[in-house]
């Protein structure tokens, strides 16, 4: 006898999918059931081998889709794990405006001066799925950074999937991630352009009323439903260094958007680019420095660290009885950041990339990038460093360009194709990424 749960590819519906589609959409399903909890353990390849009658090169697509989808973390030796909500929502490219600009350093603080209960014209009826003069729940909402207004955030929410939030205190959290918390999201639209505010957007952002703006409208939803529409207006002259690419999903840090903290020593100055995680102590961090005059690195006990000259004439690092010369046209140098070795300028002042990760943590990697030629590397969080702009392709989705002297990061690339097509031998740019070890 074959259980109910033996063989649910067999389905009418599922019949009609390609093998590995079937496992894909029944892992899928029961996440979006809440078959498995976020961060909760998912059956394994050999479970689901053994329960579809397929090959495991199968299963292992299905969970590859679904990773690559942000569904589904995997940890090599350990198995596959339902995402937690931010996982999803980084797919999506819909982050929390806060976390952005508390990962900046900086204070947000947020003004609110609509939460409300309305009835929905037919318009914004059409929009989340009810019938016109339904009850919807209307916020505007203004987000500072560091007492400068940023976002207008002008939003609808279906009642039914969020039925507490008029009674949230938006000053003390956001309405992406209240969301995040009581709604199961499952996919998003988009629409983007730079245009001019409405009036009532320039008054509440403080600016002229020709004063060009990126506006986001993005509408959100669960399996069922529409969960919310959202009208994000966010003027371009302070338009956040940590963007957010909606075709690709990748984290964009522009270097001449950071903030120079120059050395106790005054030889030189650093821009942190990049760290990860976003809370408590770092375990991988990107950084440019600007090398002024000759002296001994710091030390950094436990950490690897790897070293390229992005410009000038580069430098000689002296480690023990050695000497390692670094120019723009050397590989990367890889060494133990507790050497602390003594540097020494080859000629002028030096821009330096430097990548450094905490052993214990997991496992770093800096190569030059090789003109037309793929990288693909199984490390979940995945970077790109240019002197000079470029266009970057990842598998098969729209080609992204990649301004000079950025940083482009993704937290979720294990297995993605990364190209860019317009670099050639003498281009300064590089791959990193970095592994995190089970269980870190």
């Amino acid at each position: 006898m074959v259980s109910p749960d033996a063989a649910p590819w067999r389905s009418a519906v599922h019949g009609r999918l390609a093998p590995f589609q079937q496992v894909k959409q029944h892992l899928k399903d029961g996440l979006a059931a809440g078959r498995w909890a976020p961060g909760e353990l998912m059956p394994s390849e050999a479970a689901l081998v053994a329960q579809f009658g397929v090959s495991r090169m199968t299963v292992n697509r299905a969970i590859r889709e679904l990773q690559a989808e942000g569904l589904v973390t995997r940890l090599q030796g350990v198995g596959t794990f339902a995402a937690a909500l931010h996982r999803v929502a980084s797919t999506l490219t819909i982050r929390d405006l806060h976390e952005e600009i508390v990962e900046r350093g900086h204070q947000h603080h947020a003004v609110v001066h609509l939460q409300c209960e309305e009835k929905a014209t037919a318009a914004l009826a059409l929009q989340l799925g009810l019938a016109p003069g339904a009850r919807v729940f209307h916020s505007l909402i203004v987000h500072h950074e560091n007492g400068v207004p940023l976002q207008c955030e002008d939003r609808y929410v279906n009642p039914a999937c969020a039925p507490a939030y008029l009674q949230v205190d938006f000053t003390r959290t956001t309405p992406t991630h209240h969301l995040f918390e009581v709604t199961a999201l499952w996919r998003a639209q988009y629409s983007i352009e730079a245009a001019l505010p409405t009036a009532q957007e320039a008054a509440l952002l403080g600016i002229a009323a020709d004063d060009p703006c990126l506006i986001v409208v993005r509408r959100t939803f669960s399996r069922d439903a529409a969960i919310t529409i959202a009208r994000l207006v966010q003027p371009g002259s302070r338009y956040t260094a940590r963007g957010v690419s909606a075709m690709t999903g990748l984290s964009l840090i522009r270097v001449d958007q950071v903030s120079a903290q120059a050395w106790r020593n005054g030889g030189g100055t650093t821009q942190e680019l990049f760290t990860w995680p976003g809370a408590g102590p770092w375990q991988l961090r990107i950084s440019v420095a600007e090398i002024r005059t000759d002296g001994p690195f710091s030390a950094f006990p436990g950490v690897d660290r790897w070293f390229a000259v992005a410009e000038g004439d580069g430098v000689v690092l002296h480690l023990g009885a050695h000497k390692h010369s670094v120019r723009t046209d050397t590989p990367p140098m890889h060494f133990d950041g507790a050497a602390a070795p003594a540097c020494s300028l080859q000629g002028g002042p030096t821009r330096d990339l430097n990548l450094m990760g905490q052993r214990a943590a997991g496992r770093t990697q800096m190569l030059r990038v090789d003109a037309d030629a793929e990288w693909i590397s199984s490390a979940p969080l995945r970077a790109l460093f240019t002197t000079v702009p470029l266009t970057l392709q990842i598998d098969d989705a729209d080609a992204a360009r990649v301004p000079a002297w950025a940083l482009v990061v993704s937290t979720h690339a294990a297995h993605q194709r990364w190209r860019v097509a317009d670099a050639n031998s003498t281009t300064l740019a590089w791959w990193m990424d970095f592994s995190p070890r089970t269980g870190t």
